[in-house]
């Protein structure tokens, strides 16, 4: 479908947290701090008009991305890099989050202080226990 065919996808986002409350049965406590700072959603119009230095691939309206929710609400101008993600296959979800987790959190805008010393801590905790520095 055209963007033209498409008017209510201005005023609407659909959008879902990436996290589940079985996430600390399965994944380490950064995996679950990820999951808890993730949502998917579908791309509207709005989505697709914003600014998106460095993309190289068109982004379509009712495609679906992956957002950290604290820049959700922020201007383009005010997010940093990988801020949000549009995998083009399922596969590339996986990679789509594990990029955010190693460029984006440490440096978010939205992330308020006690977050990102939580995630400090918990990327420090998971370094030392794979015997790295």
């Amino acid at each position: 479908p055209s963007a033209e065919s498409l008017p209510a996808a201005r005023a609407v986002t659909t959008c879902f947290p990436l996290a589940s409350s079985m996430d600390p049965q399965y994944l380490n406590p950064l995996h679950c701090f990820v999951r808890r700072n993730v949502e998917v959603f579908v791309a509207t119009m709005d989505d697709i008009a914003a600014p998106a230095p460095g993309r190289k691939v068109r982004v379509m309206v009712g495609q679906v991305g992956v957002r950290c929710t604290h820049c959700a609400r922020l201007t383009p101008k005010e997010r940093v890099k990988r801020a949000i993600c549009y995998p083009p296959t399922v596969s590339g979800i996986y990679h789509s989050i594990s990029n955010m987790k190693f460029d984006h959190f440490g440096s978010c805008k939205g992330l308020s202080q006690e977050s990102r010393a939580e995630f400090v801590k918990l990327k420090q905790q998971t370094c030392h226990r794979r015997g790295t520095p």
